[in-house]
């Protein structure tokens, strides 16, 4: 666990007093049933106490958690006959450095779903503390045969004639940064404040035997990297996270298949570039 005490946010006149920030285990975990397999990446924590000067009549301030992904590779791999991957073009190719995984835009930025977000209206006639706290895990399903939504790609038709329906999953790798801000919104201006900066990453790898039996087929192998959340320099939160599309909106299913050397995409229709 990393703690964080006394530090001045000199630009809204906020003053973080301190940050507890760690995850459950440095260790991922999977199960394996009959449709798939499942993994389980430990949960991360946040804990912060804000204190927010007096405020005046006019004065409002929203403070709350803002999470976005900076780089993202999901490959899942079916022995000879392709990889399947999830993917974000816009962040793959740069036209944007890091893209927000809130799940709903009605919210952006803030992330609201696992994070706390309070606000603080004038006048008050003292300092107010507040205690923001904060939390994600993912879990994700990987079939063993292609994932429906593949096959349900009508170009592909012409592709899959001779993919076995049996299992053939051979591979899962996952390589994946994320920043998360505690930040603070002067609701007057629309300023949006970084008061903290917070970086993790995880890199994962399975090799996958789909005709072992069932609990044995996965195994780890390197690459792997789950570390504790790490505190940074506080960085500038883009344009793109605060505005742009969301995470869900500007993901795609992509296949390639091997045998056809053929690229076939599945995006999505609500894309923004900020």
């Amino acid at each position: 666990m990393t703690t964080l005490s006394n530090t001045n946010i000199v630009d809204c006149n906020l003053h973080l007093i301190s940050v507890e920030i760690g995850i459950h285990k440095n260790k991922i975990n999977w199960t394996e049933n009959v449709a798939g397999i499942h993994v389980y990446i430990p949960p991360i924590h946040a804990k912060c106490l804000v204190e927010v000067p007096p405020l005046a009549v006019e004065d409002e301030w929203t403070i709350g958690w803002i999470q976005a992904m900076t780089a993202f590779i999901a490959d899942n791999t079916y022995g000879q006959c392709g990889v399947c991957s999830r993917e974000v073009p816009i962040l793959r190719n740069g036209q944007v450095n890091a893209i927000n995984i809130c799940g709903n835009r009605d919210e952006q930025p803030w992330l609201t779903k696992n994070g706390d977000k309070k606000q603080v209206c004038g006048p008050t006639g003292s300092s107010t503390l507040l205690e923001i706290q904060f939390s994600d895990q993912f879990i994700m399903d990987i079939p063993w045969d292609l994932p429906r939504v593949t096959k349900d790609l009508d170009t592909m038709d012409d592709y899959i004639n001779d993919i076995p329906s049996e299992p053939n999953l051979s591979g899962i790798y996952h390589n994946q940064s994320f920043l998360v801000w505690l930040a603070a919104r002067n609701q007057q201006s629309s300023q949006v404040f970084p008061l903290l900066t917070i970086k993790w990453d995880l890199i994962f790898h399975l090799d996958v035997s789909p005709f072992q039996r069932l609990g044995r087929r996965a195994k780890q192998i390197s690459p792997f990297l789950l570390q504790s959340p790490q505190v940074v320099q506080n960085q500038t939160i883009p344009q793109s996270v605060i505005t742009g599309s969301l995470y869900k909106e500007a993901v795609s299913t992509v296949w390639r298949s091997q045998s056809c050397n053929t690229i076939i995409s599945k995006p999505s229709s609500k894309c923004q570039i900020m």
